[in-house]
């Protein structure tokens, strides 16, 4: 460089870094728990979970946590070489902290409604643990009544007794619940009936009754459930009761946490708030030629039930999964599950019928062989295209 040269010359030829490379270089650090000669890792818990969509106070609220050790051993560790040996990333047994707040990102003015003990969790292992845990006997100071909704959320660790490679991952986001009135909620959610019914016919229904609210029916006294014909697709004055059912118990839905809320029949797993009515056989009205069978829940109105307090967030139908028995198919036997003339739809030919023969169907003049043939074929290829 010159003698002569600026300073301003020499600070204008450098070569400036490009702006990425700082990028770049910050890739290569690294932060190791080294905290032996040989070093080791710790283990890091996490909680996520859910609830029932709905509680009431002084009664009960099912919720489901899934605890994960997400910590693991970064180097070999000389202790923990053979199959099944403990890592210092494996967590000791703990516990989770169940906390209810007005606020759904925050825990200031949340009051504890139930602590879950969590089992030793290995490196990169997780464990899913469902409790039915006590609500408040009456309604916190700040907290909403009826109609409102409260925040639930998760605390694993919540002494940090465990020495942790981090606690800022111990809290799960809040889960919604509403809380209501100290009552059920039934309704019919299934009806298993053959998907062809004539009047007269006899068949096994089972009916699948739901409980939608906060408490046991039980509390009220046992409730009565009615399979009803109907001629309108309501259940209208004139309607008649064909068969009666007796439910007992049955649990409610706050009870029951679930991440995302179906109060139908849904999937192969039945949730405890489900029940099915299997009864004996009933025979069904041989008239009118056409008329809706369906069910009522509570037809005399003897129990309270949520929709009576809270009628939009539970919409109500008296007459429910309706479905239409009728009319006669000529020329048929009945399409019930038990019929007095069982037929073997492997029988071929059909058998003769010896009901009089529309003219139209018959070759050769009304009740001839031909026929009688005739129209046996087409009932034996009806019906296997029923079924």
């Amino acid at each position: 460089m010159s003698p002569i040269e600026s300073s301003r010359g020499r600070r204008g030829n450098r070569v400036r870094p490009r702006a990425g490379l700082a990028a770049l270089e910050s890739l290569e650090t690294r932060e190791l728990l080294s905290y032996s000669t040989l070093g080791y890792s710790l283990p890091d818990l996490t909680v996520s979970g859910y609830a029932a969509p709905l509680a009431t106070y002084g009664g009960q609220l099912g919720v489901t946590v899934n605890a994960s050790n997400i910590g693991a051993s970064t180097i070999n560790e000389p202790g923990a070489l053979a199959p099944n040996s403990p890592s210092t990333a494996d967590s000791p047994p703990t516990t989770i902290d169940v906390y209810m707040s007005t606020r759904p990102h925050s825990n200031i003015g949340s009051i504890l409604i139930g602590t879950i003990a969590v089992p030793s969790l290995t490196q990169n292992s997780s464990q899913q643990i469902t409790q039915v845990l006590d609500m408040p006997s009456t309604r916190p100071p700040g907290f909403p009544g009826y109609g409102g909704r409260v925040f639930v959320n998760f605390v694993i660790d919540p002494n940090h007794t465990i020495n942790e490679a981090s606690y800022a991952n111990n809290m799960s986001k809040s889960v919604l619940v509403r809380i209501e009135a100290p009552y059920p909620e039934l309704q019919a959610v299934g009806l298993d009936v053959p998907p062809t019914m004539q009047p007269g016919d006899t068949i096994q229904p089972n009916i699948r009754i739901a409980n939608l609210g906060t408490t046991d029916p039980s509390l009220q006294g046992p409730v009565q459930v009615a399979l009803v014909a109907s001629t309108k697709p309501t259940f209208a004055p004139g309607s008649s009761i064909i068969a009666m059912y007796t439910l007992q118990s049955l649990t409610p839905l706050s009870d029951v946490p679930t991440s995302a809320p179906i109060f139908g029949q849904s999937g192969i797993y039945t949730p405890n708030n489900i029940d099915t009515l299997i009864e004996p056989n009933v025979t069904l009205p041989t008239s009118p030629r056409k008329y809706y069978l369906g069910v009522v829940v509570d037809p005399f109105q003897q129990i309270k039930q949520l929709h009576q307090i809270a009628g939009n967030l539970f919409p109500y139908k008296q007459f429910e999964l309706s479905h239409v028995v009728g009319p006669p198919i000529a020329y048929l036997p009945p399409a019930g599950v038990i019929s007095a003339t069982p037929i073997n739809p492997n029988q071929f030919p059909y058998p003769l019928v010896t009901t009089p023969i529309p003219s139209a169907l018959t070759a050769g003049g009304a009740g001839s062989t031909a026929g009688t043939r005739i129209l046996g074929e087409l009932a034996y290829r009806a019906l296997h295209k029923m079924n």
